[in-house]
């Protein structure tokens, strides 16, 4: 049985917006953007795709909470 994702796409670009305003920088990377922050050297990965599909956003989302201390408030304006 197949989980349904509660997430919504997400636009690409709106989530370079944020995390850019958070101090990632584009480090490179291939088929996907690589995403630095120095202060603490953490990093994103982000798929080159113009949307992002609801489960690949709910992950991202997942992790830019729990790993990376971005807030909800933050994160609902990818919304």
């Amino acid at each position: 049985m197949n989980k349904q994702s509660t997430h919504r796409p997400i636009v690409t670009r709106k989530l370079i917006a944020l995390i850019t305003k958070k101090g990632f920088y584009n480090d490179k990377g291939t088929k996907h953007g690589k995403y630095t922050r120095d202060t603490d050297d953490h990093k994103i990965m982000i798929p080159r795709h113009k949307k992002l599909s609801p489960g690949l956003s709910q992950g991202i989302c997942d992790d830019l909470k729990n790993k990376h201390s971005f807030t909800d408030e933050e994160i609902m304006t990818l919304f």
